[in-house]
């Protein structure tokens, strides 16, 4: 019985022989008990032919039925080929075995796996720097001090285990090499493997954290950081992106911008080509015993997030430098912050290393089936995703001129608020698009945003729990400046520490986006989670959980902020509670309703909040803002799909038509309301910006309340927007995902013509 499909299409003209996938799936309410997904298998839809699979829940729909599913398989492709798949239970299938032997030595700090192709060392001690997967972390200070790594052996867990995918995450610190460097943990690190069943490869997320928030040392300032990976010994040779396999005593390979200009290759000192800007990878092959050895590493998203480098002399380890020394400028992490560095290991492969170093620079891409999707009711707040027709995606997407990418200026992104760089602000999703279309370039692009936002948002707050410091206030994932010193975590004096090492850093910190009421979007992190299954996604959205626990406007006894704070961070702690199933997350959610139900306006119109008089919004008269109150009502729908709360539809209900008193027709909705009276003549204004984001809300409320007269009382402004010249609403467009819950209404009740051409379509009821 299948309960999903996917297409895995390979681009190349070459053959692949056994591909590792690894992707969520939705899945129907009631339609998959959790004891029953690990028993999901993968099959060819054409021929029923099954394939090696593994799977696990990542999601529960509340009576704990699995809602969204992580799938792992190992398929043949055929070049230019587009295989489909189907996902569901197959009880007469075989039983998978798992290939994993795993050896402990807990003593000597040391553990191994095989898998009966490659053995992996998956942990090491030694005096000179402890290793993951042969990996040893390096970091060199600003004054030239080095630092090794120092394993917390107890902290290794085990994440999965099964037919095809092994997964450890471990933590560990940076201690100096010296008597010259600082006598403290610079920095700590986690590092996360997974190793790929019989392929000989795994992947690698190795994150760089900053310190804890008790009393840390906050940003210091550090000339590189590299891992050193065992490159093996004997007769050697080299394998490079501009080179074939060749005898070579060193090379060097760095990449400092996004184009082939700003890279540099070498081999024994001697220039190599840089034809075309790729990810960047390298081998070193040995002969042992006449078989043929040796390591690649492949630094994904390093063609977009760079600097990155690799560098090998002989007889020496392999220097992937995650970030490399620059003759100037220095690296630091902000407060809370950390760096996600992914690669790609391949061990003991001898030369076919090279192609499965091009082959990860191009991985099939398994797309989701959007009427799959849709039947699953699984997707973003509500469940509501609209299936576009073929000539919809027609329209090229907007996508980015320049988006910021990870290190650039030797530091995080240099813009310093929520309006401009990290995680898009104010989007209600960033892989719809995506996985409307099954385009694989527009799911790279939202990923590498992803990436990015999981990079520089500042609430990577790890060890913290909002219940043992239950006074502090971290407004952007570090205790609220306005908090006094005994609620700041020993951070009142952080400034004055290690000055030297502060040199040159900007005290008021750059790169901070979207950890904070008005502007707390989640989607990409915990779309990236559920579409991939990343574990640094997941422990992102459980940390800026745990942030949010602090805000005032989320804790009893105090007043709630804003329409759209409300909606923002509702939305943003049901994503928590979603990734986590950790009730506190939902709890509050559940207080904040309820105060919110009973601080609304009474009268003929229930408004949300009342704003006092404010040059920005009415001068003289208490208002509230239609476009904050569409923010508040997606944040009740995605609460109510989750608790089906009684408080709920009769709050849409009021909300809804608070809203439809500001509507004009056309030209969109009057962008702030007097509380106490009708609209005084206010025209509408931002009909292509904040506007948009009103009928979208309008419709989610009508699937709880089943009321759709909103959405139909609305169609001329949806008439407007589709058919104007200037910037149409159309697939892809700035606002489209705002209006997902809105084409859905329309389409279900009347049909594709509706949605597709409002010009020539007559409501039965306008």
């Amino acid at each position: 019985m299948a309960l999903a499909h996917v297409t895995v299409r390979e681009t190349s003209a070459s053959y692949r022989a056994c591909e590792p996938l690894t992707f969520g799936v939705p899945i129907a309410a009631g339609a998959l008990a959790e004891a029953d997904a690990a028993s999901l298998r993968v099959w060819r839809t054409q021929d029923g032919t099954l394939y090696p699979s593994q799977a696990r829940a990542l999601q529960f729909w509340p009576d704990g039925h699995v809602r969204w599913a992580l799938v792992d398989a190992q398929v043949p492709l055929q070049a230019r080929e587009s295989l489909a798949l189907a996902i569901g239970l197959a009880p007469d299938a075989p039983a998978q075995a798992s290939p994993w032997q795993v050896r402990w030595n807990v003593e000597q700090g040391e553990a191994s796996v095989d898998d009966g192709k490659t053995h992996w060392p998956i942990l090491a001690r030694s005096p000179q720097g402890d290793s993951v997967l042969g990996l040893a972390p390096h970091l060199v200070d600003r004054f030239g001090h080095g630092y090794h790594g120092v394993l917390d052996i107890a902290s290794a867990e085990i994440l999965e285990s099964g037919p095809l995918r092994w997964t450890l995450r471990v933590h560990g610190v940076h201690r100096r090499d010296d008597e010259g460097g600082l006598p403290i943990a610079f920095h700590s690190f986690i590092a996360r493997v997974h190793l790929l069943a019989g392929t000989s490869t795994a992947r690698v997320e190795w994150t760089l954290c900053n310190g804890p928030l008790e009393d840390p040392p906050g940003p210091l300032g550090f000339r590189s950081y590299e891992l050193q990976l065992d490159a093996g010994a004997g007769d050697a040779g080299v394998d490079l992106p501009s080179a074939l396999f060749e005898k070579h005593h060193a090379f060097s390979l760095q990449q400092l911008g996004t184009s082939a200009v700003q890279c540099k290759y070498s081999a024994d000192g001697q220039a190599l080509p840089v034809v075309k800007l790729t990810d960047l990878w390298g081998g070193v092959v040995s002969r042992v015993e006449g078989r043929e050895l040796g390591q690649y590493v492949l630094r994904l998203d390093s063609a977009h997030n760079h600097p990155v480098a690799l560098d090998w002399d002989a007889g020496g380890p392999l220097r992937i430098g995650l970030l490399p020394a620059q003759e100037q400028g220095f690296y630091w992490l902000d407060d809370a912050q950390q760096k996600t560095f992914r690669l790609l290991v391949a061990r003991d492969v001898g030369r076919e290393g090279r192609g499965l170093m091009q082959a990860a620079q191009r991985p099939a891409f398994p797309a989701l089936d959007p009427a799959d999707v849709a039947a699953s009711r699984a997707w973003g707040d509500e469940g509501l995703f609209y299936v576009c027709a073929p000539n919809e995606l027609h329209e090229p997407p907007a996508t980015p001129k320049d988006p910021p990418t990870g290190w650039a200026d030797w530091g995080e992104w240099n813009v310093k608020n929520t309006h401009a760089a990290g995680s898009p602000r104010n989007r209600l999703s960033v892989f719809l698009e995506a996985v409307q279309s099954g385009s694989v370039d527009l799911f790279e692009q939202a990923r590498a945003r992803a990436w990015h936002a999981m990079d520089l948002r500042p609430y990577h707050i790890l060890g913290f729990s909002a219940d043992k410091y239950p006074h502090a206030n971290l407004y952007e994932g570090t205790p609220h400046v306005n908090e006094p010193p005994e609620n700041r975590l020993g951070r009142s004096e952080m400034e004055a520490k290690f000055p030297e090492y502060k040199k040159g850093i900007p005290p008021e910190g750059h790169g901070y986006n979207g950890c904070e009421s008005e502007h707390m979007t989640l989607d990409d992190i915990y779309e990236e989670w559920l579409l991939t299954g990343d574990w640094v996604a997941q422990e992102s959205l459980a940390q800026a959980g745990e942030a949010m626990l602090t805000w005032h406007t989320v804790m009893p006894g105090y007043d709630l902020h804003s329409a759209r704070s409300f909606g923002w961070t509702v939305r943003a702690l049901i994503q928590a509670y979603r990734a986590t199933r950790d009730r506190r997350f939902l709890d509050a959610c559940t207080g904040m309703v309820a105060r919110a139900d009973e601080s609304r306006g009474k009268g003929a119109v229930k408004y949300f909040r009342a704003g006092p008089p404010d040059a920005r919004h009415i001068p003289d008269q208490a208002s509230e803002s239609s476009w904050m109150v569409a923010v508040a009502i997606h944040g009740l729908c995605a609460y109510w799909s989750e608790t089906h709360d009684p408080l709920v539809p009769p709050m849409l209900h009021d909300l809804s038509m608070f809203i439809i008193s500001a509507h004009q027709g056309a030209d969109g909705f009057i962008s702030d309301l007097p509380v106490n009276g009708p609209p005084t003549g206010g025209k509408a204004y931002q009909p292509s910006g904040t506007s948009q984001w009103i009928p979208g809300a309008l419709a989610a409320a009508a699937f709880v309340t089943n009321d759709h007269q909103p959405v139909d009382r609305v169609y001329d402004y949806y008439t407007a927007m589709r058919t104007r010249t200037s910037s149409p609403l159309r697939f892809g467009s700035d606002g489209w995902h705002w209006w997902q819950p809105y084409l859905v209404s329309l389409q279900m009740r009347y049909g594709d013509a509706a949605v597709q051409n409002p010009a020539e379509f007559a409501l039965l009821k306008r």
